[in-house]
């Protein structure tokens, strides 16, 4: 943590883009709580990280959230739906290991899509 190393680069800039009220990670092998401060606009996001599912481990928090009486609307983000389109024939319904040699990945620069190199 005190390398700035917490998570992951894509997890960031969602963070970052999305500028959400809240953000839970779990799994992180640590437990760790931030406000993070997106600058000049004022938006601010709490952030809480949960340690791995194990015994003697904080990996479970009970919070309330408070929020408007409704009634409530569902939203669906089109970015992510179309992420679990891409990866919804991998994405193992069982206990089966996902093969994700089936994928096919983009660069952030926006190259032609490359298949995974085999193993």
């Amino acid at each position: 943590m005190q390398a700035g190393t917490l998570g992951n680069r894509a997890a960031a800039e969602l963070l970052e883009k999305l500028k959400p009220p809240c953000w839970f990670s779990a799994h992180l092998h640590c437990k760790f709580a931030a406000l993070v401060d997106h600058g000049k606009d004022g938006q601010k996001t709490k952030f809480l990280a949960l340690d791995k599912c194990l015994p003697q481990r904080m990996f479970l928090q009970i919070l309330e959230i408070e929020s408007d009486s409704g009634p409530f609307e569902i939203q669906y983000d089109e970015e992510w739906l179309a992420i679990t389109k891409k990866f919804n024939s991998i994405f193992p319904l069982t206990k089966q290991n996902a093969n994700f040699r089936q994928v096919y990945y983009y660069h952030l620069t926006l190259h032609p899509p490359h298949p995974l190199p085999s193993s």
